[in-house]
């Protein structure tokens, strides 16, 4: 039956109001030109490497999937490496086409009612469910979902077909390709074929057909599926980084990244945390669990009594293959003994259309008042995000970082010439962005040399095993040909692991570097030129470990610096003020950072009064008197 006007103009109004809300919401960070996670910072430094020539997984570094690091060399290319504003409209991008493909999904398999629902859910999730720092960053996970929903859209459209025949083949091929495409982003999505292997091997068992359709369509898939990473291991193994790739991409996350530990059921504890901090997550979850549980357990009853398969593969249709996809979802998000939310993100689509498929129903029974319900939750995300957006701009925009980082990185690119490299040791790759200075050396941050998987302090002989074997050699080799100009060693913010806890780090620092000053808790250190002497020859005791907003970070257990002994300590000094030795002169520069420290204060004390421009504080200019008018035209 075909949809009514009005219920195409319903459909529209409420999805257009999602959609507004979405932007709303993003606007701040837009606006503000603010990086939203600390993920975009270091995958836009690959990506300047990339564009300088670098070889991947060789000169450039990290452990996911080929086409994530390409993907950001391809959005530098158009919208520049370092530009923060561009970065935030392919953030924006990508999380409008993520909730347009879910409505498409829910109104191709379901209705237009549920892919409404679903997508408004969507909406929700991004816009408010999800922390900021995971909702609104570009992560490997918002790059793979639009392939992702593709390739499962692309499944149950083959299912509608006979098989063998060409319709149904070249849509489980299509469907393959496109979840070997998300492989290439991000390796979590690889159990993603099983649920169309599923249903095919049902469908097969259902219509009584030859097993040899079955394996023909699962063969087809599994073609699909390895074709897009078969075309980056070629790459990799003309470029002659193939065995790179498969260390970084497979052995090191599986036998390395977060192994050994002595940490048992390291996610039972983060589990429960999320729980007070996602309970509609788990809400939403159970409420699916509610209504699928069940509807199984009364088709297991009666392929019981009958002593047969059949009543199973008779249940088995649509919802049953989200439901699957959803469990594969969930199953790579916990995989990695973190419960970081973005991970989670690839399980949304499948929840929201789930969501709209339990929720169809009741258009069919009272749809004046399903809309009315429906209509209303998108006028109140609208208003909602209206306020987010309001809010988000009177903290202007900063969602992941204090201040301090870009004022910091301000500094770097008034006192270093456009050309100069810079090396950020530490877990803080925005500072490249900020400071439109590109990276030195392949890691651009220090999980590979020190073994320190953030947000996970082990024991040290536990983060040596973890230590990629030749890489502190690797670093040290790429930063000795680079010769950056300034060493910034941030160990001290989120990881608490300085550069001078690590011996052939902290040998080449004295060996090469001055120490100039520290602001909040990074200390920058130029480089000595052949010839020059330091003002001072030590180096200052290393800062307490501080989180991203310059909060203190107890919980962060940090060794000392090898040159502990021989460091001395800093004069006091506020937090946000530059601070260096009294027997040195003042590094030149400074008052760069002072003017910052001075306009920030300025723009803060202007908002509390509620005055935007300076120039309204000046008092208005005398009325013109009598005597001062005579003889004007």
């Amino acid at each position: 039956m075909p949809d009514r006007p009005s219920s195409k103009i319903w459909s529209r109004a409420c999805l257009g109001a999602g959609l507004a809300a979405l932007i709303a919401v993003h606007a701040p960070v837009l606006g503000y030109k603010k990086f939203a996670d600390v993920d975009e910072g270091y995958c836009a430094a690959i990506a300047a490497r990339l564009l300088d020539g670098a070889k991947l997984y060789r000169d450039a570094v990290s452990q996911r999937g080929p086409l994530m690091y390409y993907g950001f060399e391809g959005m530098a290319r158009l919208t520049g490496w370092d530009n923060v504003l561009g970065w935030r409209c392919w953030a924006l991008a990508f999380a409008l086409a993520h909730v347009l493909l879910v409505y498409w999904a829910g109104k191709t398999l379901l209705s237009r009612n549920a892919g409404v629902v679903a997508a408004l859910a969507t909406v929700y999730a991004l816009a408010f469910g999800l922390p900021p720092r995971d909702s609104l960053a570009l992560h490997g996970e918002t790059m793979q979902l639009p392939p992702l929903i593709v390739a499962v859209v692309l499944g149950a459209l083959a299912m509608r077909y006979a098989a063998g025949t060409r319709e149904r083949t070249l849509r489980i091929l299509g469907s393959g390709v496109c979840i070997g495409v998300a492989i290439c982003i991000k390796q979590s999505v690889a159990l993603h074929p099983l649920p169309l292997l599923v249903w095919l091997f049902v469908s097969a068992r259902r219509n009584r057909g030859p097993m040899a359709s079955f394996v023909r369509d699962a063969a087809v898939l599994v073609v699909g599926c390895i074709l897009p990473p078969l075309v980056f291991v070629a790459h990799a193994a003309l470029e002659g980084t193939l065995r790179d790739l498969v260390y970084y991409t497979y052995t090191y996350n599986v036998t390395t990244h977060m192994h050994p530990t002595k940490r048992t059921s390291i996610w039972i504890g983060a589990l429960f945390e999320r729980l007070l901090s996602g309970t509609l997550f788990f809400t939403l979850l159970a409420l699916l669990a509610g209504t699928s549980i069940p509807f199984l357990a009364r088709r297991v009853r009666s392929a019981w009594r009958e002593r047969s398969v059949q009543p199973v593969a008779r249940a088995f249709g649509v919802r049953s293959y989200l439901a699957l996809h959803l469990l594969m979802a969930l199953a790579a998000g916990a995989a990695m003994s973190r419960f970081f939310p973005h991970y989670f993100i690839e399980s949304l689509p499948f929840m929201t259309l789930l969501l709209g498929a339990v929720v169809d129903g009741w258009f069919h029974a009272r749809p004046a008042v399903a809309r009315s319900v429906v209509a209303a939750l998108a006028a109140f995300f609208v208003g909602h995000a209206a306020l987010s957006a309001y809010f988000g701009e009177k903290i202007d925009g900063r969602v992941a970082h204090d201040g301090l980082v870009e004022r910091l990185s301000k500094y770097i690119e008034t006192t270093t010439a456009p050309t100069d490299k810079i090396f950020v040791w530490g877990f803080s790759p925005w500072i490249y962005e900020y400071s439109h200075r590109r990276p030195a050396g392949r890691y651009v941050f220090v999980t590979y040399v020190t073994g320190f998987v953030p947000w996970f302090w082990e024991d040290p002989a536990i983060e040596r095993a973890r230590i990629v074997p030749g890489s502190t050699e690797a670093l040290l080799g790429d930063l000795d040909r680079e010769k950056p100009e300034i060493v910034v060693d941030a160990g001290s913010v989120l990881i608490g692991r300085p550069m001078r806890a690590y011996e052939k780090p902290d040998a080449w620092l004295h060996e090469h570097y001055c120490f100039s000053f520290r602001f909040g808790a990074y200390d920058v250190y130029r480089r000595r030129h052949e010839g020059a002497r330091c003002a001072v020859d030590y180096f200052p005791r290393v800062h307490p470990p501080v989180d991203f907003y310059g909060h203190d970070a107890p919980y962060a257990v940090m060794p000392l610096p090898l040159d502990n002994a021989e460091s001395h300590w800093l004069p006091p000094s506020e937090f946000d003020s530059p601070v260096w030795f009294d027997e040195e002169p003042e590094p030149p520069g400074l008052d760069a950072l002072r003017d910052l420290r001075l306009e920030a204060d300025r723009r803060t004390w202007l908002k509390k009064i509620g005055v935007k421009d300076a120039k309204d504080l000046l008092p208005p200019p005398p009325c013109p008197t009598a005597d001062a008018g005579a003889g004007r035209p």
